[in-house]
């Protein structure tokens, strides 16, 4: 019988626990998380290094859906294993709609067991439970299909961006310079305080 009364002595009063953090949320002393950072992260802070929100309630955070872990555990032979290469490959989630967009700039699908040229390593996400395995071998995250490209494509690309849209930003200066030659005036330009006509 004593140790069953010492059981009950040693329970925690779950009313006065409940009640003392009614109160501290009723009292306003509860830390707000900013706007940036209500998903727990932000662009120009670290999301490991931000403050916990007192009444934040485990698993409520929404994480990043697009990320692709770069280790993960496999459960199959209980280690925690690299799973993609960051250094060999780029990775992008695809909408179905874009699949074939994407296969044309030479993108390829992930292969969800791994192997050679399936943008993973050796056993891919095999064990690990992350994401769906497709009928084909395909890694699905909901509507979308991890697809990678070779490093060195990826900053091909990257780069036919940048100059596309260096052209885009000309476009209406060069229109505008010509609607001028076109209407007998003339345009110029200032570049660093000095002017340069056209």
């Amino acid at each position: 019988m004593s140790t069953t009364k010492a059981a009950k002595v040693n329970k925690p009063d779950t009313k006065a626990i409940a009640a003392r953090a009614v109160e501290e949320i009723m009292s306003g002393e509860v830390q707000t998380v900013a706007v940036d950072d209500q998903i727990g992260r932000s662009p120009d802070r670290d999301a490991t290094k931000v403050p916990a929100q007192r009444d934040y309630i485990s698993g409520t955070r929404r994480p990043d859906m697009t990320h692709v872990p770069e280790f993960a555990y496999d459960q199959d032979i209980d280690v925690e294993r690299r799973v993609k290469m960051p250094d060999d490959y780029a990775y992008c989630w695809v909408s179905d709609a874009h699949v074939s967009k994407y296969r044309v700039l030479g993108y390829k699908f992930c292969l969800y067991n791994g192997g050679n040229q399936s943008g993973f390593s050796e056993r891919g996400l095999k064990g690990t439970g992350l994401y769906e395995c497709t009928v084909t071998g395909h890694v699905r995250n909901g509507d979308c299909v991890l697809m990678f490209a070779p490093k060195r494509l990826w900053e091909e690309l990257v780069a036919q961006d940048v100059e596309r849209v260096a052209k885009w930003n000309m476009a209406p200066k060069g229109q505008f310079h010509d609607l001028g030659y076109s209407q007998g005036v003339r345009t110029f330009e200032e570049e660093d305080g000095q002017i340069k006509y056209n």
